[in-house]
């Protein structure tokens, strides 16, 4: 299977604005993306703790979004957990350098902030995936 960032985007970018986390938001779509064969049902369920900041706590927690990209890349990177370890440290750096923060509640919040975040975790997320030519 082929990744296809602008898909993944596209994805993203639906999910968000229909009211989606951001953390079920691009777990769904970067799993979509990499073929992975769990049910958005199983993906919402394991991401859905991760909203708003890791259980809601915004000031104090992890982006959703970041997090479920990077649930979503272990997904699809399967048993290589050193490369999946990686990965996770890549993009982490990627979006705290584009945002000079990882913490959900440092951000300037707000509907389109949150669209920005899930695009760019799930962008760096598939081009990771992409560049190991790695797929679910």
């Amino acid at each position: 299977m082929s990744i296809d960032i602008l898909k993944g985007e596209e994805e993203a970018r639906a999910l968000r604005l229909a009211g989606t986390s951001c953390s079920e938001t691009t777990v769904l779509a970067v799993s979509h993306v990499a073929g992975c064969a769990l049910a958005d049902e199983t993906l919402r369920s394991l991401a859905v703790g991760f909203r708003g900041g890791i259980g809601a706590t915004f000031d104090e927690g992890t982006c959703g979004a970041l997090s479920g990209a990077i649930m979503a890349t272990g997904l699809a990177m399967g048993a290589d957990r050193k490369g999946a370890t990686m990965a996770a440290k890549e993009m982490y750096t990627k979006f705290k350098d584009h945002f000079g923060t990882v913490c959900c509640g440092q951000q300037n919040r707000g509907r389109d902030h949150c669209l920005n975040c899930c695009l760019v975790a799930t962008r760096n997320a598939l081009e990771i995936l992409k560049s190991l030519k790695t797929d679910c």
